[in-house]
């Protein structure tokens, strides 16, 4: 930018300049929102994730450490002529789904499995309204309770594995018809069961 003087009868015009250099101005993005599942490690990577527009790289978080739901600035320092800038994103933690922990179960041969039993021996505090799987539920094996997942956080799941003990078979009601001469022995009497009985 050049400033004159306009000259006079006796005098030439003269003139100076001034040169003007232009910083960029740091850009930190815009305000952003984030939520978490409580399950999930909050990082720099994705807080910078959710800032807006097209934020500078090179700026740091604060408050540190990163810890949970809370506002979190994204500064720039200030350079020689442009000032320190800022921007916040706003985070929000939703909590965590809980299966509960695997477990085992040994029924009856004789006794009918039900979702009930199986919920009874997840370990840890599982949240009820899940679902249990394979379906329809028969006998030895392993069932999987399964917690849908949510906006945020994941589908989790427990397993409780079933073992099955064979009832004990006693047979079925018999009737025996003796002498008064005869002798009553437990042979006798387990000859007349019916079925199969156990020894």
């Amino acid at each position: 930018y050049t400033y004159t003087l306009a000259g006079t009868t006796e005098c030439p015009a003269v003139s100076a300049d001034v040169v003007v250099t232009v910083e960029t101005a740091l850009d930190p993005g815009t305000n952003g929102t984030l939520t978490i599942c409580s399950s999930e490690t909050l990082t720099e990577a994705l807080l910078f994730a959710e800032l807006g527009g097209t934020p500078a790289t090179g700026g740091t978080w604060s408050p540190l450490p990163l810890a949970g739901a809370g506002t979190y600035t994204y500064t720039l320092a200030g350079t020689t002529e442009c000032p320190a800038v800022s921007a916040d994103v706003v985070v929000t933690v939703e909590t965590a789904l809980d299966p509960g922990t695997n477990g085992t179960l040994t029924i009856c041969s004789s006794e009918t499995l039900t979702e009930a039993l199986l919920f009874a021996e997840l370990g840890g505090t599982p949240a009820t309204g899940g679902t249990w799987s394979p379906l329809p539920l028969a006998g030895a094996g392993t069932y999987t309770y399964t917690l849908a997942g949510t906006t945020e956080c994941p589908a989790v799941s427990a397993d409780v594995v079933v073992t099955v003990e064979t009832a004990l078979d006693p047979g079925t009601n018999g009737t025996l018809t003796i002498c008064s001469s005869e002798t009553l022995t437990e042979a006798l009497l387990f000859a007349e069961l019916g079925g199969t009985p156990a020894t």
